[in-house]
């Protein structure tokens, strides 16, 4: 991360410009951190702890923010971090559907074959 910021100093200098907003996947992880999915005091609606979350979908998230957050409008760091969160939930829960999908058609394919009539669909 030092490098980063070292990098995006001399590139400021070098064309004469001011970065206002740099987000990065650690600033997601940790501005997410007590919100609801990620938070285990809030039974009802937790997933997991951010950490947990690979890289890859917290990065995903942040390029569709980047990608579908309207600019003309004015971004601001609340509304990135915002839509991050619902895309990652959205990705977890997608994912933890699949998975009991699977098993249940892994556990259908079982007791189809432990009753003697091994049917594959």
């Amino acid at each position: 991360m030092e490098n980063m910021w070292r990098d995006l100093d001399r590139w400021e200098e070098d064309n004469n410009a001011v970065v206002f907003l740099v987000v990065g996947t650690q600033d997601i992880r940790e501005s997410v951190r007590e919100y609801n999915a990620f938070d285990k005091d809030n039974a009802e609606d937790y997933i997991c702890e951010i950490d947990d979350v690979s890289e890859k979908i917290i990065f995903d998230a942040l390029i569709s923010a980047y990608n579908s957050l309207d600019q003309e409008y004015g971004l601001n760091y609340e509304c990135i971090v915002d839509d991050c969160y619902e895309t990652i939930v959205e990705k977890l829960n997608n994912n933890i559907n699949q998975s009991i999908a699977e098993r249940q058609q892994q556990w259908q394919t079982k007791v189809t074959a432990v009753s003697g009539h091994l049917t594959v669909k």
